[in-house]
């Protein structure tokens, strides 16, 4: 009789240490599905983020080569006034020689020096 109930005393502490472990094991599992799914949904939070960093840059860089083509059609457009404001300025010049010539020409055909 005190065989048998050892033996069943062993069955039910094998039995007790089978549940306990099964008990962990659900437990792991659980908290692995937990970790896995933490570390999926960080990664797709910093996918995300990475994406919408590079969407800015691209707008960034959009709008920069804008600006850029605007100032260079704003310098073309300054050297083209200047350029013409240095002929305005040479061609001025060269009416007023010729009118001085012409002046000189008169002054000296009107009064001829004696």
């Amino acid at each position: 009789m005190a065989y048998l109930e050892k033996i069943e005393e062993n069955i039910k502490k094998k039995l007790e240490f089978k549940e306990q472990k099964e008990k962990e094991l659900e437990t792991q599992k659980y908290d692995n599905t937990n970790m896995k799914s933490s570390i999926e949904s960080n990664i797709k939070k910093k996918k995300d983020e990475k994406l919408k960093q590079l969407l800015e840059e691209t707008r960034l860089l959009k709008e920069q080569k804008k600006n850029n083509a605007e100032l260079i059609k704003y310098i073309k457009i300054e050297e083209q006034n200047t350029n013409k404001n240095k002929y305005e300025f040479i061609k001025a010049q060269q009416l007023l020689s010729e009118e001085k010539k012409r002046a000189q020409e008169v002054f000296i055909t009107n009064y001829p020096a004696d």
